[in-house]
């Protein structure tokens, strides 16, 4: 590699990935420590923001990402919290930081229309049948479950039930399980996870998998992208 092509790389690696404040999509984004060389920053925020209308993500006013404390305490690559994203400033890759911020994005848009996601319980209800199977597909499999069906069967998040899930039972494991009631294990850890998931798959992956698999929280989407006329 030629000496010119090797600074032109380094640099487009410092405009992508830049230190400091700036704004895009009317969201101001500050980058406190700098992001893995294997994640282009502003190709991520803008495959984000150009395919997400600007209502759907309404309560989002500020990105942070670098090593905070709130993160690594709580052992999370991300977190929404009073209208602001914090996220490490270390992915894997493009998919695994557009994942994090669209899930917190859900998290954001479901504290701002919790009514109208909720009002009519389709999606705890359909979230509670999912956690109903699960509970006696454990059974079935004679996996030693500590939990009765009562506690079992709540929408909030437990943390002893989500160590259960990820530590005793295991992620694959568990994902062999769920294989046919969830998009993905993680969206059984609670109700709201269960919509986060469901939010993240519909705008990051495929949302045809949503519509299997979370039938309830796809037709509150759609609905409300139809409300916007999108």
């Amino acid at each position: 590699m030629s000496n010119i092509k090797y600074i032109k790389n380094i640099q487009e690696k410092y405009y992508n990935n830049p230190v400091g404040y700036f704004y895009l999509a009317g969201l101001q984004v500050y980058v406190k420590d700098r992001i893995s060389q294997n994640v282009d920053l502003r190709d991520c925020l803008y495959t984000i923001f150009e395919n997400m209308p600007k209502y759907v993500y309404s309560n989002i006013e500020k990105i942070c990402i670098g090593q905070y404390e709130v993160l690594k305490e709580r052992e999370i690559q991300a977190l929404y919290h009073e209208k602001t994203i914090y996220l490490t400033n270390e992915h894997s890759d493009n998919y695994d930081f557009i994942s994090d911020v669209v899930h917190e994005i859900a998290h954001a848009f479901e504290e701002k229309n919790y009514s109208f996601l909720y009002s009519n319980e389709d999606i705890r209800s359909e979230f509670l049948a999912k956690r109903k199977k699960l509970f006696f597909l454990l059974e079935s499999y004679g996996m030693q479950n500590p939990f009765s069906i009562e506690e079992f069967c709540r929408t909030e998040f437990n943390p002893e039930i989500d160590e259960y899930f990820y530590e005793t039972i295991g992620y694959e494991k568990l994902n062999n399980l769920t294989k046919d009631l969830f998009v993905s294990p993680y969206a059984a850890t609670s109700l709201r996870e269960y919509f986060a998931n469901g939010f993240e798959n519909f705008f990051v992956n495929d949302m045809f998998l949503v519509k299997k698999y979370a039938n309830s929280v796809y037709n509150k989407i759609i609905n409300f992208l139809e409300f916007y006329n999108v």
